[in-house]
């Protein structure tokens, strides 16, 4: 094997330890706020901003850095950098995104929060989940850089992933087999990787 193939290897393995580490750490979180409130979706029904998401979670996440809603580039969590779909093309700087409720973890792991239906009555997939699937009532999601601010390659399905937060709990995107969650291919935008990653137990792609 020769020595790039051999770091790649490496980089993949402690990509994967460090995604289902994270998914191991937002699930305790959402029980215990679960625990704490009767109930996310009696949590989040004073949500209103992605700010008020994130702050929801921070006292169950060890944060060293919260960045609120402001520039993330000005107070470090994310990477001031066009981060990419998996398929090469640019996607977003999420440094400069001003949308997102954004902290940094003590194990340097970037997190941005997204509301998008405080009554966790959105289908959030497509096409659209059954009733009886943990996917059909969506309260947001949240992206999540495993390498930090200072680290790259930068892009989904590689380092940066998303989560669906739900009525039932949170759930990798790509954990269901549709067209519109399960994406992840080096010509596609790569966001259902975070559950083919933690299905297989290895990056195959």
């Amino acid at each position: 094997m020769t020595l790039p193939a051999l770091i790649n290897k490496t980089n993949n393995a402690e990509n994967v330890v460090a995604l289902k580490k994270t998914y191991e750490t937002l699930s305790q979180a959402f029980y215990r706020i679960s625990a704490d409130n009767s109930g996310i979706v009696n949590a989040l029904s004073s949500v209103i901003t992605d700010e008020d998401l994130a702050n929801i979670f921070i006292p169950k996440l060890t944060v060293i850095k919260n960045c609120g809603t402001a520039s993330a580039k000005d107070t470090g969590c994310f990477t001031d950098t066009t981060y990419k779909y998996l398929n090469g093309s640019d996607w977003s700087n999420l440094a400069d995104s001003t949308a997102l409720g954004s902290i940094l973890t003590a194990d340097n792991i970037a997190y941005a929060f997204n509301i998008t239906n405080t009554n966790c009555t959105s289908d959030y997939s497509s096409p659209a989940e059954t009733i009886s699937s943990p996917l059909y009532n969506s309260c947001g999601w949240v992206m999540v850089d495993i390498n930090g601010p200072n680290k790259g390659p930068s892009v989904v399905g590689r380092d940066t992933f998303e989560f669906w937060i739900t009525k039932k709990g949170i759930y990798p995107r790509g954990s269901y087999p549709n067209s519109g969650s399960y994406d992840c291919t080096t010509s596609g935008f790569g966001f259902g990787c975070a559950g083919k990653i933690i299905l297989e137990g290895a990056i195959n792609y």
